[in-house]
């Protein structure tokens, strides 16, 4: 076993030493580089559900492809092996149609890519790996190229007490018959088990109930004979293949798909994919220009090196779609009062703070608080009743005395007359919020608050924000960073220890003021699921928006500080992304030396593509390409509009699109009723009813003895008119004063009758 052993051993060094002699002989002049961290497994396997799969960890060439790559800041869905999407609501379903031309390729054989191998994947996801659950109701083969995803019907009520008075208790219900979060993972995942290979599989469960499975099957020996299963190489449906036989410790050689519909556009013959396990390896291939376009965390002094090197990997920072800020702990004192939290976030100059650690953190957040990246995408009248709390010291100070603070010789105090403390919360190895931490700390020690830094270890920090014990913490996850499309990620769904509602209390009713003086009753949780439920565009989406947007201004549970900016490293020999991305948005300074850094609508083309790496995605549709020139650097051209670039038969689709293509009648609908309070004013309302039909009755009464009346002067100007025939001036006066009469009276019933109209239109 041994000998065994020492000869694989010695057979993987020499494969190494030869692969790495075939990587620096590359030098096609269509070949590209990506940088990866992995490190093989002791057994290689190409099954990309097996554990350490190099088919999976290497997939950031493409070899699996989603049915569609979707951009959230953009709310664009992209089409890679799908075509078209069509969502019937009254159905309950999400079809795909698929392009026809698309095929598996296994390095010899081509094989037609068909809704059976999308169905296969997904239900043994579902069925199997138990995913998806309680939302998909089933999968449907329509034809060759189109596929259906049936939604369950959900059914959501919640019982819920008001948080300043629990005796009173609100019930709230919606029904849905779609699961709007579930798209993303029926459109993005990648569909990696062909139905030729797996197929068994899935066939074994399709006709058996979801809730019959575990009866029917041992699954964790169903799951492990499908990880254990052995691909000698891998199956590729998307845009590049790895070819089984260059891997080797350091790396893999990629050739482009003929099998993929879209190599028609692709401009790259080959490429390579090296496998990094020490950042001096990765700064070495960088400066040898072996990166087309990545993110690695290296040291600033190492991104300089590389920046000026002649390898061509160039240095940018990129807006990353990424907000870190600090997250209260609503439920210690004195966190818990809202004028506390309001006053404190109004004493931190979140500029001043981003300038101790720059470029990453020097951008900072300036927009209201909402729990979502930017309000501009908000409707006018939710943004209308947006609360300022923006650096404002002396507003701060009053929201204190408010509270019960006094300050005595430049300290506060709390309303129990101990000093007021608040110590911050952050991680003792990471430079960046260290730095942060002692900024905070020494803005609210000028305020007069006596604050102090608790730097722990990262798993020390883990277990402190998990379980609430903590003042204030650094968190790098405090709003949805993206597009308004994934909303239902923020809030709640952002911060996973506030689902702990034994202590968030999210599950309870609370009462918001509005800005413009009223009040309104949210209950966060309930709202959290609605808006998973509801589709971009719709009026329930809309409404969850509209209330959780309101509650986090509010009552401030977190409180975005910065926008991060990241380094990125972008080849001007490998690509034309010089080109595409253009002037930079502005130039900002690592230790004294100028790079370029983009903004949200430039780097989007770079980063937090999901399901498939924004780089690949323009490579299959051949907007990124080998430059036919030297790149310019840093560029001064005016930034292309990828959107305009794109192959003629792709069709991007809008999320929004999906929305607005809803029937009518939209059954996501919301009961809220509160079962004390508004009972109480249902009394109220029926003894007005009651007092008004009372009235109705006693205005018919004067109705009729008014038409008698009218009668009567009928009758009496009748014998007037006879008996003043004879004096035509005197007739003449009495019949106008006659008629005026009559007129007025006429006048006075058409009134009458139309009080009592629209007294009964109100009943």
């Amino acid at each position: 076993m041994k000998k065994q052993v020492m000869r694989r051993s010695a057979t993987l060094v020499t494969l190494s030493a030869l692969a790495v002699l075939a990587f620096n002989a590359l030098a096609t002049p269509y070949s590209f580089s990506f940088i990866i961290w992995y490190t093989l497994p002791p057994t290689i396997n190409y099954n990309p559900l097996a554990a350490q799969s190099v088919t999976s960890s290497c997939n950031l060439v493409g070899c699996i492809a989603p049915l569609f790559a979707f951009h959230p800041y953009k709310g664009l869905f992209f089409p890679v092996l799908g075509k078209d999407i069509k969502l019937n609501i009254k159905e309950g379903y999400l079809e795909v149609t698929l392009w026809p031309d698309n095929y598996w390729w296994d390095g010899e054989n081509l094989s037609p890519f068909t809704a059976k191998d999308v169905w296969t994947f997904y239900m043994i996801q579902w069925k199997i790996f138990r995913n998806f659950i309680p939302w998909l109701r089933d999968i449907k083969i329509i034809d060759d190229y189109t596929i259906r995803f049936y939604f369950n019907e959900t059914t959501f009520t919640l019982k819920a007490p008001l948080i300043t008075d629990p005796s009173k208790e609100f019930t709230y219900s919606f029904k849905s018959k779609i699961w709007y979060s579930g798209f993303f993972q029926l459109l993005t995942w990648g569909i990696s088990t062909p139905y030729k290979l797996f197929g068994h599989w899935a066939e074994m469960v399709a006709d058996v109930p979801i809730d019959q499975v575990p009866k029917k099957f041992n699954l964790t020996d169903l799951q492990n004979e499908i990880y254990s299963f052995q691909m000698e190489k891998p199956w590729c449906n998307g845009p590049f293949w790895l070819d089984p036989s260059t891997l080797t410790t350091t790396g893999i050689r990629v050739v482009k798909n003929p099998g993929c519909r879209w190599s028609r556009y692709i401009k790259y013959e080959n490429g390579e994919l090296l496998f990094a396990r020490a950042e001096e390896q990765m700064v070495a291939w960088l400066m040898e220009g072996r990166d087309l376009a990545t993110w690695h965390g290296i040291s600033p002094m190492a991104l300089v090196e590389v920046d000026k090197s002649a390898g061509g990997v160039k240095t940018v920072y990129l807006w990353n779609f990424e907000i870190q800020g600090i997250w209260f702990n609503i439920a210690k004192y004195p966190f818990n009062i809202t004028k506390v939290r309001q006053a404190l976030t109004m004493l931190i100059n979140a500029t001043e703070a981003g300038n101790a650690y720059p470029p990453m953190f020097s951008l900072a957040y300036k927009d209201y608080i909402t729990g979502l990246s930017k309000s501009s995408e908000l409707p006018e009248y939710v943004r209308n009743n947006l609360y300022d709390w923006s650096y404002n010291p002396e507003r701060a100070y009053k929201l204190l005395e408010e509270a019960g603070f006094t300050r005595k010789d430049g300290k506060w105090y709390m309303p129990n007359g101990e000093p007021f403390k608040v110590e911050i919360l952050s991680v003792s190895a990471w430079a960046d919020w260290v730095a942060l931490a002692a900024n905070i700390q020494s803005q609210l020690q000028q305020h007069g608050i006596d604050a102090e830094v608790r730097s722990v270890d990262v798993g020390v920090y883990n277990t402190l924000w998990q379980t609430w014990d903590f003042d204030i913490t650094l968190n790098w996850d405090i709003a949805n960073p993206l597009g308004i499309a994934l909303a239902y990620t923020a809030f709640l769904n952002r911060l996973w220890p506030a689902l702990q509602f034994e202590v968030s209390k999210y599950n309870y009713t609370w009462p918001v003021p509005l800005k413009n003086g009223t009040i309104i009753y949210v209950n966060p949780y309930f709202e959290q699921m609605r808006l998973q439920a509801s589709v971009p565009g719709s009026p329930e989406f809309y409404d969850a928006i509209a209330k959780l947007v309101w509650f986090w201004n509010y009552y401030l549970p977190t409180v975005p500080l910065w926008n991060v900016r990241r380094s990125w490293q972008v080849s001007i020999k490998q690509s034309n992304y010089a080109e595409l991305l253009g002037k930079p948005t502005e130039m900002v300074e690592i230790s004294g030396y100028a790079v370029p850094y983009y903004g949200p609508d430039q780097s989007w083309i770079l980063s937090s593509m999901w399901g498939l790496y924004a780089p690949v995605l323009w490579m299959a549709y051949g907007i990124l390409y080998p430059p036919k020139s030297p790149m310019e650097w840093p560029p001064t051209g005016e930034p292309k509009d990828i959107l305009k670039l794109l192959p003629p038969e792709v069709k991007v689709i809008p999320i929004e699109s999906l929305g607005k293509a809803l029937p009518e009648e939209i059954p996501t609908t919301e009961k809220v009723t509160p079962t004390v309070e508004l009972e109480t004013r249902i009394q109220k309302l029926n003894a007005t009813i009651s007092d008004l039909k009372t009235s109705i009755s006693s205005l018919e009464s004067h109705i009729k003895a008014l038409s008698d009346r009218i009668d009567d002067l009928e009758s009496r100007l009748s014998q007037a008119v006879s008996a003043a025939e004879t004096a035509a001036k005197t007739v003449t006066g009495m019949q106008s004063i006659a008629y005026a009469a009559v007129g007025l009276a006429l006048l006075a019933l058409i009134v009458a009758i139309f009080a009592v109209i629209r007294a009964q239109r109100k009943e």
